[in-house]
Protein backbone atom coordinates (compact mmCIF):
# COMPACT_ATOMS: atom_id res chain seq x y z
CA UNK A 1 0.00 0.00 0.00
CA UNK A 2 1.44 3.70 -0.94
CA UNK A 3 0.90 6.56 0.44
CA UNK A 4 0.64 9.78 -1.54
CA UNK A 5 0.90 13.22 -1.33
CA UNK A 6 -0.06 16.32 -3.51
CA UNK A 7 3.96 17.33 -3.46
CA UNK A 8 6.49 16.23 -5.68
CA UNK A 9 9.26 13.75 -4.08
CA UNK A 10 10.46 10.57 -3.31
CA UNK A 11 7.92 8.38 -1.48
CA UNK A 12 8.12 4.52 -0.05
CA UNK A 13 5.85 1.75 -1.52
CA UNK A 14 4.78 -0.89 0.65
CA UNK A 15 3.21 -4.38 -0.73
CA UNK A 16 1.61 -6.94 1.13
CA UNK A 17 4.29 -9.71 -0.10
CA UNK A 18 7.80 -9.66 1.22
CA UNK A 19 11.37 -11.33 0.03
CA UNK A 20 10.04 -10.46 -3.00
CA UNK A 21 11.82 -8.17 -5.61
CA UNK A 22 9.73 -4.99 -7.53
CA UNK A 23 10.16 -3.58 -10.69
CA UNK A 24 7.87 0.00 -10.79
CA UNK A 25 6.73 0.93 -14.40
CA UNK A 26 4.34 3.62 -13.54
CA UNK A 27 3.38 5.39 -10.93
CA UNK A 28 -0.30 6.41 -11.16
CA UNK A 29 -1.99 9.03 -8.43
CA UNK A 30 -5.44 9.64 -7.89
CA UNK A 31 -6.83 12.07 -5.35
CA UNK A 32 -9.71 9.38 -5.14
CA UNK A 33 -11.42 8.65 -1.73
CA UNK A 34 -10.49 5.16 0.39
CA UNK A 35 -13.05 2.85 0.74
CA UNK A 36 -12.42 -0.24 3.32
CA UNK A 37 -14.18 -3.80 2.51
CA UNK A 38 -14.30 -6.44 5.00
CA UNK A 39 -14.36 -9.98 3.80
CA UNK A 40 -15.03 -12.86 6.01
CA UNK A 41 -15.13 -16.79 5.31
CA UNK A 42 -16.92 -19.55 6.74
CA UNK A 43 -15.63 -22.65 7.53
CA UNK A 44 -14.57 -25.45 5.29
CA UNK A 45 -13.51 -22.49 2.46
CA UNK A 46 -11.69 -18.56 2.21
CA UNK A 47 -12.24 -15.93 0.39
CA UNK A 48 -9.03 -13.66 -1.52
CA UNK A 49 -7.68 -10.83 0.90
CA UNK A 50 -9.95 -11.43 4.16
CA UNK A 51 -10.30 -9.22 6.60
CA UNK A 52 -10.23 -5.17 5.76
CA UNK A 53 -9.23 -4.16 2.37
CA UNK A 54 -8.35 -0.55 1.50
CA UNK A 55 -9.94 0.12 -1.72
CA UNK A 56 -9.81 3.33 -3.82
CA UNK A 57 -13.06 4.78 -5.07
CA UNK A 58 -14.58 4.50 -8.62
CA UNK A 59 -12.26 1.43 -9.06
CA UNK A 60 -13.54 -2.09 -9.07
CA UNK A 61 -12.77 -5.14 -6.39
CA UNK A 62 -12.85 -8.49 -7.23
CA UNK A 63 -12.78 -11.29 -4.38
CA UNK A 64 -12.51 -14.90 -5.34
CA UNK A 65 -13.82 -18.12 -3.26
CA UNK A 66 -12.68 -21.07 -2.94
CA UNK A 67 -14.05 -24.08 -1.16
CA UNK A 68 -12.18 -27.06 0.81
CA UNK A 69 -12.88 -30.46 -1.32
CA UNK A 70 -15.66 -31.61 -1.41
CA UNK A 71 -17.45 -28.74 -0.73
CA UNK A 72 -18.76 -25.72 -2.64
CA UNK A 73 -20.44 -22.15 -2.47
CA UNK A 74 -23.24 -22.21 -0.19
CA UNK A 75 -24.13 -18.58 0.04
CA UNK A 76 -22.91 -14.85 -0.30
CA UNK A 77 -23.48 -11.80 1.57
CA UNK A 78 -22.58 -8.30 0.31
CA UNK A 79 -23.73 -6.07 3.81
CA UNK A 80 -26.39 -8.62 4.95
CA UNK A 81 -28.00 -9.27 1.70
CA UNK A 82 -27.49 -12.72 -0.46
CA UNK A 83 -26.16 -12.08 -4.10
CA UNK A 84 -25.66 -14.71 -6.89
CA UNK A 85 -22.50 -15.79 -6.76
CA UNK A 86 -20.48 -18.97 -7.16
CA UNK A 87 -16.70 -18.31 -7.52
CA UNK A 88 -16.29 -14.90 -7.29
CA UNK A 89 -17.65 -11.79 -6.63
CA UNK A 90 -16.54 -8.31 -7.97
CA UNK A 91 -17.65 -4.99 -6.58
CA UNK A 92 -17.89 -2.12 -9.50
CA UNK A 93 -17.18 1.52 -8.99
CA UNK A 94 -17.09 1.20 -5.63
CA UNK A 95 -18.49 4.29 -3.54
CA UNK A 96 -18.70 3.20 -0.45
CA UNK A 97 -17.59 0.37 2.40
CA UNK A 98 -18.72 -2.64 2.29
CA UNK A 99 -18.97 -6.13 3.78
CA UNK A 100 -18.52 -9.73 2.13
CA UNK A 101 -19.52 -13.05 3.73
CA UNK A 102 -18.80 -15.90 2.08
CA UNK A 103 -20.33 -20.03 3.59
CA UNK A 104 -19.11 -22.70 2.51
CA UNK A 105 -21.19 -26.14 2.13
CA UNK A 106 -20.94 -30.04 1.65
CA UNK A 107 -21.47 -30.98 -1.81
CA UNK A 108 -25.08 -32.06 -2.32
CA UNK A 109 -24.71 -36.40 -3.10
CA UNK A 110 -27.77 -36.97 -5.45
CA UNK A 111 -26.65 -40.60 -5.71
CA UNK A 112 -28.84 -42.39 -2.76
CA UNK A 113 -32.24 -40.48 -4.72
CA UNK A 114 -30.88 -41.64 -8.13
CA UNK A 115 -30.54 -45.33 -6.77
CA UNK A 116 -34.37 -45.53 -5.61
CA UNK A 117 -35.30 -43.65 -8.76
CA UNK A 118 -33.58 -46.41 -11.12
CA UNK A 119 -34.91 -48.76 -8.74
CA UNK A 120 -38.48 -47.24 -8.59
CA UNK A 121 -38.67 -47.36 -12.47
CA UNK A 122 -39.21 -51.01 -12.36
CA UNK A 123 -42.99 -51.15 -10.23
CA UNK A 124 -45.28 -52.22 -12.22
CA UNK A 125 -47.98 -49.66 -12.99
CA UNK A 126 -51.09 -52.34 -13.55
CA UNK A 127 -50.85 -53.77 -9.60
CA UNK A 128 -51.84 -50.40 -8.29
CA UNK A 129 -55.16 -48.23 -7.93
CA UNK A 130 -55.12 -45.41 -10.53
CA UNK A 131 -55.51 -42.51 -7.44
CA UNK A 132 -52.07 -43.93 -5.39
CA UNK A 133 -50.66 -44.42 -8.58
CA UNK A 134 -50.99 -40.32 -9.77
CA UNK A 135 -49.49 -39.40 -6.50
CA UNK A 136 -46.23 -41.76 -6.79
CA UNK A 137 -45.80 -41.11 -10.74
CA UNK A 138 -45.90 -37.15 -9.73
CA UNK A 139 -43.19 -37.46 -6.68
CA UNK A 140 -41.06 -39.62 -9.71
CA UNK A 141 -41.25 -36.92 -12.24
CA UNK A 142 -40.14 -34.47 -9.40
CA UNK A 143 -36.89 -37.07 -8.44
CA UNK A 144 -36.09 -36.85 -12.21
CA UNK A 145 -36.19 -33.21 -12.48
CA UNK A 146 -33.62 -32.83 -9.80
CA UNK A 147 -31.22 -35.66 -10.30
CA UNK A 148 -30.88 -34.20 -14.48
CA UNK A 149 -30.79 -30.11 -13.09
CA UNK A 150 -27.59 -28.77 -13.14
CA UNK A 151 -28.97 -26.43 -10.73
CA UNK A 152 -27.37 -26.34 -7.14
CA UNK A 153 -29.81 -27.90 -4.59
CA UNK A 154 -28.70 -28.38 -1.16
CA UNK A 155 -28.74 -31.64 1.02
CA UNK A 156 -31.76 -30.87 2.96
CA UNK A 157 -33.61 -30.43 -0.20
CA UNK A 158 -32.46 -33.69 -2.06
CA UNK A 159 -33.67 -35.78 1.73
CA UNK A 160 -37.02 -33.77 1.38
CA UNK A 161 -37.51 -35.08 -2.35
CA UNK A 162 -36.06 -38.74 -1.33
CA UNK A 163 -38.32 -38.63 1.76
CA UNK A 164 -41.58 -37.84 -0.40
CA UNK A 165 -40.48 -40.35 -3.12
CA UNK A 166 -40.01 -43.59 -0.70
CA UNK A 167 -43.30 -42.50 1.45
CA UNK A 168 -45.25 -42.29 -2.43
CA UNK A 169 -43.89 -45.78 -2.57
CA UNK A 170 -45.40 -47.11 0.22
CA UNK A 171 -49.16 -45.29 0.11
CA UNK A 172 -49.52 -47.16 -3.55
CA UNK A 173 -52.39 -49.41 -2.58
CA UNK A 174 -52.67 -52.77 -4.59
CA UNK A 175 -56.01 -53.52 -6.39
CA UNK A 176 -58.02 -55.99 -5.30
CA UNK A 177 -58.10 -59.51 -6.12
CA UNK A 178 -60.66 -60.94 -8.87
CA UNK A 179 -63.25 -62.91 -7.52
CA UNK A 180 -65.63 -63.20 -9.91
CA UNK A 181 -65.43 -66.41 -11.19
CA UNK A 182 -64.72 -68.16 -7.92
CA UNK A 183 -68.59 -66.19 -6.88
CA UNK A 184 -70.13 -67.67 -10.13
CA UNK A 185 -68.72 -71.38 -9.03
CA UNK A 186 -69.96 -70.96 -5.83
CA UNK A 187 -73.55 -69.80 -7.36
CA UNK A 188 -73.92 -73.57 -8.83
CA UNK A 189 -73.52 -75.22 -5.53
CA UNK A 190 -77.08 -77.61 -5.01
CA UNK A 191 -79.48 -76.36 -2.66
CA UNK A 192 -80.44 -79.92 -1.36
CA UNK A 193 -76.52 -81.48 -0.69
CA UNK A 194 -78.81 -84.26 1.64
CA UNK A 195 -78.77 -85.88 -1.41
CA UNK A 196 -75.07 -86.73 -1.63
CA UNK A 197 -72.38 -88.62 0.51
CA UNK A 198 -71.87 -87.53 4.03
CA UNK A 199 -67.75 -88.16 2.55
CA UNK A 200 -68.35 -86.01 -0.38
CA UNK A 201 -69.99 -83.06 0.89
CA UNK A 202 -67.52 -83.14 3.84
CA UNK A 203 -64.75 -82.53 0.77
CA UNK A 204 -66.78 -79.36 -0.68
CA UNK A 205 -67.16 -77.96 2.84
CA UNK A 206 -63.57 -77.90 3.04
CA UNK A 207 -63.34 -76.24 -0.05
CA UNK A 208 -65.73 -73.49 0.94
CA UNK A 209 -63.44 -72.96 4.28
CA UNK A 210 -60.41 -72.28 2.28
CA UNK A 211 -61.83 -69.65 0.61
CA UNK A 212 -59.99 -66.30 1.69
CA UNK A 213 -61.92 -62.51 0.81
CA UNK A 214 -59.90 -59.03 0.58
CA UNK A 215 -56.57 -60.74 -0.87
CA UNK A 216 -55.22 -58.57 -3.56
CA UNK A 217 -54.13 -58.28 -7.00
CA UNK A 218 -50.68 -60.17 -5.90
CA UNK A 219 -52.51 -63.09 -4.51
CA UNK A 220 -54.56 -63.76 -7.32
CA UNK A 221 -53.35 -67.32 -7.91
CA UNK A 222 -54.41 -68.39 -4.74
CA UNK A 223 -58.22 -67.29 -5.82
CA UNK A 224 -57.65 -69.11 -8.33
CA UNK A 225 -56.79 -72.25 -6.56
CA UNK A 226 -59.80 -72.23 -4.35
CA UNK A 227 -62.07 -72.06 -7.51
CA UNK A 228 -60.24 -75.09 -8.88
CA UNK A 229 -60.43 -76.47 -5.25
CA UNK A 230 -64.70 -76.41 -5.70
CA UNK A 231 -64.94 -77.44 -8.66
CA UNK A 232 -63.05 -80.27 -8.04
CA UNK A 233 -65.71 -81.16 -5.14
CA UNK A 234 -68.09 -80.28 -7.05
CA UNK A 235 -67.67 -83.38 -9.42
CA UNK A 236 -66.78 -84.85 -6.74
CA UNK A 237 -70.18 -84.91 -4.96
CA UNK A 238 -71.44 -88.47 -4.90
CA UNK A 239 -75.10 -89.53 -4.21
CA UNK A 240 -76.12 -91.43 -0.98
CA UNK A 241 -76.91 -95.40 -1.96
CA UNK A 242 -79.59 -96.00 -0.06
CA UNK A 243 -80.07 -99.01 1.65
CA UNK A 244 -82.92 -101.54 -0.85
CA UNK A 245 -85.66 -103.19 0.90
CA UNK A 246 -85.98 -106.65 0.77
CA UNK A 247 -89.10 -108.65 -0.73
CA UNK A 248 -90.22 -112.46 0.50
CA UNK A 249 -91.38 -114.52 -2.41
CA UNK A 250 -93.72 -117.04 -1.63
CA UNK A 251 -93.73 -119.95 -4.77
CA UNK A 252 -97.22 -121.47 -5.73
CA UNK A 253 -96.96 -124.60 -4.11
CA UNK A 254 -96.85 -122.72 -0.17
CA UNK A 255 -93.82 -123.85 0.98
CA UNK A 256 -91.46 -121.07 2.43
CA UNK A 257 -88.87 -119.73 0.23
CA UNK A 258 -85.67 -118.61 0.90
CA UNK A 259 -85.15 -116.61 -2.29
CA UNK A 260 -85.56 -112.67 -2.01
CA UNK A 261 -85.77 -110.08 -4.17
CA UNK A 262 -85.24 -106.73 -3.95
CA UNK A 263 -87.70 -104.56 -4.77
CA UNK A 264 -87.60 -102.07 -7.53
CA UNK A 265 -86.20 -98.35 -6.50
CA UNK A 266 -87.57 -95.08 -8.25
CA UNK A 267 -85.25 -92.29 -9.18
CA UNK A 268 -86.88 -90.95 -5.45
CA UNK A 269 -85.71 -93.97 -3.86
CA UNK A 270 -89.70 -94.79 -2.93
CA UNK A 271 -90.21 -98.36 -3.10
CA UNK A 272 -93.19 -99.39 -6.36
CA UNK A 273 -94.66 -102.71 -4.00
CA UNK A 274 -97.84 -101.34 -4.23
CA UNK A 275 -97.32 -100.91 -7.75
CA UNK A 276 -96.89 -104.67 -7.85
CA UNK A 277 -99.68 -106.32 -6.14
CA UNK A 278 -101.81 -103.52 -8.13
CA UNK A 279 -100.43 -105.12 -11.07
CA UNK A 280 -101.25 -108.35 -9.94
CA UNK A 281 -104.57 -107.72 -9.00
CA UNK A 282 -104.66 -106.50 -12.52
CA UNK A 283 -103.75 -110.02 -14.04
CA UNK A 284 -106.15 -112.01 -11.73
CA UNK A 285 -109.12 -109.67 -12.99
CA UNK A 286 -108.18 -110.07 -16.51
CA UNK A 287 -108.23 -114.12 -16.34
CA UNK A 288 -111.61 -113.80 -14.41
CA UNK A 289 -113.15 -112.00 -16.98
CA UNK A 290 -111.53 -114.52 -19.78
CA UNK A 291 -112.87 -117.19 -18.16
CA UNK A 292 -116.19 -115.41 -18.07
CA UNK A 293 -116.72 -114.81 -21.66
CA UNK A 294 -115.36 -118.33 -22.50
CA UNK A 295 -118.11 -120.06 -20.53
CA UNK A 296 -120.80 -117.66 -21.98
CA UNK A 297 -119.65 -118.65 -25.44
CA UNK A 298 -119.86 -121.99 -24.51
CA UNK A 299 -123.50 -121.88 -23.48
CA UNK A 300 -124.23 -120.00 -26.67
CA UNK A 301 -122.76 -122.70 -28.69
CA UNK A 302 -125.00 -125.47 -27.30
CA UNK A 303 -128.52 -122.69 -27.40
CA UNK A 304 -127.62 -122.96 -30.61
CA UNK A 305 -127.04 -126.67 -31.29
CA UNK A 306 -130.74 -127.18 -29.42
Amino acid sequence: MATFSNESGIYRLWTRHTEKNFKIHEVTYTNAPVYSINAIAGEHGTISEEGQTKVYGETDKTFIFVPDEGYEVDKVLVDGKEVQATDCYTFEYIESNYDIQVTFRKIADKSELQNVYKEYQKIDKTNYTDESWKVFEQAMANAKAMIESDNQYTQDQINDCLKALQLSKQSLKYKSADYQQLDKVIATIPDDLSIYTEQSVQALNEALNQVERGLNITDQKKVNQMVQNIEKALENLELRKEQKPVVEVTPSDGSQSSQQTEAIQTGDNQSITGYVILGMLAVVCGGYNCFKKAKNKNKNLLYNKK
